[in-house]
């Protein structure tokens, strides 16, 4: 016989069953305790974060003097960058009826960069939320593909002009900037 030759070997089939026919559109097997699945294809399992790419709410604005609108700054403090297709943003998080923003397909955010959603209510396409941000606080949600939560804060009430942000990009704590920082670094414009 010739060395390189493929070997077959054959188990017996001691404690096997034969599953079940699928039906279209579905997948099957044995389930550990030896039960037939037959499940749809389209069952969604939750694709994880890319572990690299770490994305956060960094800064909100409500109120501006000269009538600008509200908006939320992202920042990926992880080391690639980072799809935000399916991501979503909401200020009503625990309402049914409200759903949350989707940012559009094929938004991505660069290493340690800066990705500013207008929050003006009109969500007419591109990073234009369809939702306003309070003048009075509340709280202002991100949610990753998956549907879970990346990211929460409790906004204060803010003045005109003032904006809530991270003391440093990505880091903490949380404080009412003076010198709003839209697309910039938080500690450059706040030292």
């Amino acid at each position: 016989m010739d060395s390189l030759a493929p070997v077959l070997v054959l188990l017996g089939a001691v404690g096997c069953s034969q599953a079940a026919p699928l039906d279209s559109g579905k997948s099957g097997g044995l389930s550990d305790d030896g039960a037939d699945t037959n499940l749809p294809l389209d069952t969604a399992v939750p694709e994880p974060r890319d572990p690299n790419a770490d994305v956060v709410l960094n800064e909100l604005l409500s109120g501006d003097s000269e009538g600008g609108p509200d908006w939320i700054e992202l920042y990926n403090r992880g080391t690639a960058v980072a799809d935000l297709t399916g991501w979503q943003l909401t200020d009503a998080l625990d309402d049914d009826d409200t759903p949350a923003w989707t940012l559009p397909d094929n938004t991505t955010i660069g290493v340690q960069a800066h990705l500013v959603v207008f929050a003006d209510g009109d969500g007419g396409g591109g990073l234009r939320a369809d939702f306003k941000l309070s003048r009075d606080g509340e709280t202002v949600t991100l949610l990753d593909s998956a549907g879970r939560i990346a990211g929460e804060v409790d906004c204060p009430p803010l003045l005109d002009d003032q904006s809530y942000g991270r003391a440093a990009d990505g880091g903490d704590p949380w404080v009412v900037l003076a010198t709003p920082s839209q697309g910039a670094s938080n500690w450059a414009a706040n030292p």
